[in-house]
């Protein structure tokens, strides 16, 4: 099994959203385009000063075809989490003022099945993916592209709809 780095994504938000709301849009989002979500790491923190942070890891994993694997791992710290209550269309909502980092890291993860690692096989692993698969697997690095910027934008679209930015 090899895994290839295709791209990575960042977005950053500072302000006042709903915590549990992001959180779930950003699973749903991956769950939508095909991706089982592995929760490596949730670690929930209150500092000295009242505020709170988390931070989680999550492994997300989507099976192309039977070579390929696309896998995405998010990594989101939320700092300074403090609740507030602010007005937002005119109404009062209860929200928490926070700083986010989410981070995000793609990858192809080809011959996930280790359908060359006999002996017999190993020997014929480049050439299969430097002339018979290699179309395809440039289609599938595209693909996999287009799907974290497809994330990204959605959550950045998440943010301005839903969150209040502190400048």
């Amino acid at each position: 099994m090899i895994e290839e780095a295709v791209t990575s994504a960042r977005v950053m938000f500072t302000g006042y959203l709903k915590l549990d709301e992001y959180y779930d849009y950003l699973h749903k989002l991956f769950v939508w385009l095909g991706y089982e979500v592995n929760e490596v790491l949730y670690r929930h923190k209150e500092r000295a000063d009242g505020k709170k942070e988390i931070e989680l890891v999550w492994e997300c994993i989507k099976d192309v075809d039977s070579y390929t694997r696309f896998k995405i791992n998010v990594n989101l710290f939320i700092g300074g989490i403090v609740k507030a209550e602010v007005v937002k269309d005119g109404k009062k909502v209860k929200m928490e003022k926070c700083d986010t980092d989410l981070k995000l890291k793609a990858k192809v993860v080809k011959d996930y099945k280790n359908h060359f690692e006999n002996a017999f096989l190993k020997p014929f692993k480049y050439l299969y993916e430097r002339v018979w698969y290699k179309a395809t697997l440039d289609t599938w690095r595209g693909k996999l592209e287009e799907e974290l910027i497809k994330i990204e934008n959605e959550m950045k679209a998440f943010l301005n709809l839903q969150g209040i930015r502190v400048k």
